[in-house]
């Protein structure tokens, strides 16, 4: 029999002076299975296990787990096995205001997860990859034998020839495999403000909610610099002149979350200016292969000459979510990126990276992932165009050129909070535009949506654009 939590007998509660090793043990599991540790139809260890580890009798283990049992916990199966028959609360969101926010409720299982970051993986055709995988293990014993601190070099060799059918030179030496994206942009920053006393970064903003909460973790002050409608270089300049700037981070392809793309004349107006001021550029390109429309754009790396871009991107919004592999091109900061490499991961997992190289060897992937794109676009243009019409007059939603996020403006700024934990009751989910920047408040007229993962679900935008309209009229 199953139960809901609510349905549960009630267990009394004993304080912790007059616990006995029964008591300390039913409270060990119901503690575990209330939080999730334990889910709905595992097993839990076996009675002789449970009596080694926490050190009681085998009448103590059986008497607790059966405690178990008649609190409707668990449910007795042959061979004196226990299963889970109950579902834990799990991890609850109960901080949602600015500053208290934590971007990983972004990833709660919900209707409509459209506030999620990542790209909807039943959109990706894994199954070639897969089968790469299954073929890479047959050579892993001898792959062992030989584990490549900066990455498996058919891969390295291969993700250098993708740039080359692109037109543009990397050598595949200068390539260093990481775990993710988000590890080439940790390196990246890591070894720019590396022997800085007070290292400064500019942030294009809007960005990346994940890499603001990394700048924020290492402790380093942020210059915004504002992309209306793409970066601007006079003010940037102007910054440069007035204060001491370390680097630059910057998506210049399908930027984080509006979806903007950098003119091929600023890309190179940028580089200018890099090498007058001698900054350092972290290149963000992690959906530079969604585009839209006609051929890719180039990245920032195109255009250096001297070493200044450090170029990171992977293949988690593509052709692997959840293998892990990004790279980096780090220029003249190669020997920093390579020691904290191996003081950070030392390597990345081999299966990946012979999968990834295998598949990349043919043609496969490319096919996808213009199904990929054809598909992205499709849900973006069909959620824009709902938008429009749910959301209160006066609603600006930009034109992505590529990817697959939406960034809207409201008429006015509401308590995105207090809107999102009444959207989270309904299944409904979108990220609060103040993620997008070093500092915001509750009140916020921007907000974030995922179109890979929208479903023609115009009944739930409905109510979404009725919540805005409600806290318009309580904002004033």
């Amino acid at each position: 029999m199953l139960y809901t939590m609510a349905e549960r007998p009630v267990r009394p509660q004993s304080s912790p002076e007059c616990m006995s090793k029964f008591q300390q043990l039913i409270d060990f599991f119901t503690l575990a299975i209330d939080r999730g540790d334990y889910q709905l139809g595992d097993k839990l260890p076996s009675l002789r296990s449970v009596c080694q580890t926490h050190q009681v009798s085998m009448t103590t283990a059986k008497k607790a787990f059966y405690e178990l049992e008649r609190l409707a916990y668990v449910e007795a199966e042959p061979r004196a096995a226990f299963r889970v028959i109950v579902a834990g609360q799990g991890r609850k969101i109960d901080a949602l205001a600015a500053g208290e926010f934590d971007p990983l409720c972004l990833l709660e299982n919900v209707a409509a997860p459209w506030g999620s970051p990542f790209i909807n993986a039943d959109l990706l055709d894994t199954r070639a990859l897969n089968r790469e995988l299954m073929r890479a293990m047959a050579s892993y014993p001898q792959a062992l034998n030989h584990q490549p601190m900066l990455g498996l070099d058919q891969l390295r060799r291969q993700i250098a020839r993708m740039y080359h059918s692109e037109g543009v030179h990397l050598h595949w030496e200068n390539l260093i495999v990481t775990c993710g994206g988000m590890e080439a942009l940790s390196l990246a920053i890591q070894a720019v403000v590396q022997g800085i006393s007070k290292p400064c970064l500019a942030v294009v903003t809007p960005a990346f909610p994940g890499v603001l909460s990394l700048i924020r973790q290492l402790g380093i002050s942020v210059v915004e610099v504002a992309s209306e409608p793409y970066l601007d270089l006079p003010t940037l300049g102007v910054l440069l002149q007035e204060q001491a700037i370390t680097a630059l981070l910057v998506m210049p392809n399908f930027q984080h979350p509006s979806g903007r793309c950098m003119p091929e004349a600023d890309k190179q107006a940028l580089l200018d200016l890099a090498y007058q001021h001698q900054l350092a550029i972290i290149e963000d390109d992690t959906y530079r292969a969604l585009h839209f429309s006609g051929q890719a754009p180039l990245p920032l790396k195109a255009y250096d000459r001297l070493g200044l871009v450090l170029h990171c991107c992977s293949f988690s919004k593509t052709i692997a979510p959840g293998y892990r592999v990004g790279w980096i091109e780090p220029g003249r900061w190669s020997d920093r990126i390579r020691a904290l490499k191996f003081c950070s991961s030392l390597s990345s997992p081999l299966p990946s990276q012979l999968a990834l190289a295998a598949l990349l060897a043919g043609d496969l992937h490319t096919r996808s992932i213009a199904k990929l794109r054809t598909e992205l676009q499709k849900r973006t243009d069909a959620m824009r165009t709902d938008i429009l019409a749910c959301f209160p007059a006066g609603t600006q939603v930009e034109i992505p050129a590529g990817g697959y996020l939406l960034w809207i403006t409201l008429p006015q700024a509401i308590d995105l909070s207090a809107l999102l934990k009444k959207a989270l009751a309904k299944g409904i989910h979108f990220a609060p535009g103040w993620l997008c920047y070093p500092q915001g408040g509750p009140l916020c007229k921007q907000m974030r949506l995922n179109a890979s993962f929208y479903l023609g679900q115009r009944e739930e935008l409905g109510w979404l654009g009725e919540g805005i309209v409600c806290e318009m009229k309580q904002t004033g």
